[in-house]
């Protein structure tokens, strides 16, 4: 009776493992998030990367259209993800420290309407905070030559009052970035109903 249940136990996580080694194998074969985007408009993207794109797209089902990014895309998306998830959340109870941490993402006016947020925000009494999730971010416009351009960021929030209630909502974030030395920096935000 002994025997026979160590068997059964030992084919059931056999069988388990299995599945579970099928799973994470074609977890780890889909291509990463931050490497894909969907976009509107880029401007400067080479042809070999058109002429990639053409051929990736092919073998996507229909709808499911994927856009490799240039390095210099790559970098843009990366700089507008980081900082509109820092920038849209925060919590009195840290003292505006997310804040803090964008200005390594931003210009001189940026850290100038950062500090008067931090300002504004330090007078208000009682807990507040808010959650941020990028959902999406849209390269709306990016030339190579200016080192400027402007993303579109979606995002999901959850509001958090001092008494302890919640509210999810969307909202958008369109960030201007310029482009200084090798890193691109937002120069200003603005949150769009």
């Amino acid at each position: 009776m002994l025997r026979r249940r160590t068997i059964i136990i030992i084919i059931l996580a056999a069988v388990g493992l299995s599945i579970a080694l099928v799973l994470s194998d074609r977890y780890f074969n889909e291509p990463a998030e931050t490497d894909l985007v969907n976009q509107s408009s880029v401007n400067q993207q080479p042809a070999n990367l058109n002429q990639q794109n053409n051929a990736l797209n092919q073998n996507q089902p229909a709808g499911q259209q994927l856009n490799i990014l240039s390095p210099l895309e790559q970098s843009f998306y990366n700089t507008a993800r980081n900082f509109a998830e820092r920038y849209a959340s925060f919590s009195t109870d840290s003292n505006f420290a997310n804040l803090e941490e964008v200005k390594l993402f931003s210009t001189a006016a940026m850290i100038n309407q950062l500090d008067q947020i931090i300002s504004q925000g330090q007078q208000t009494a009682g807990f507040y905070g808010v959650t941020s999730k990028v959902l999406n971010v849209n390269i709306e416009e990016l030339t190579e030559e200016s080192g400027a351009g402007r993303a579109l960021v979606s995002l999901q929030r959850q509001e958090t009052q001092t008494d302890g209630q919640t509210k999810v909502f969307y909202q958008n974030l369109e960030l201007y970035l310029i482009k200084s030395e090798d890193n691109w920096l937002v120069d200003r935000s603005e949150w769009l109903e």
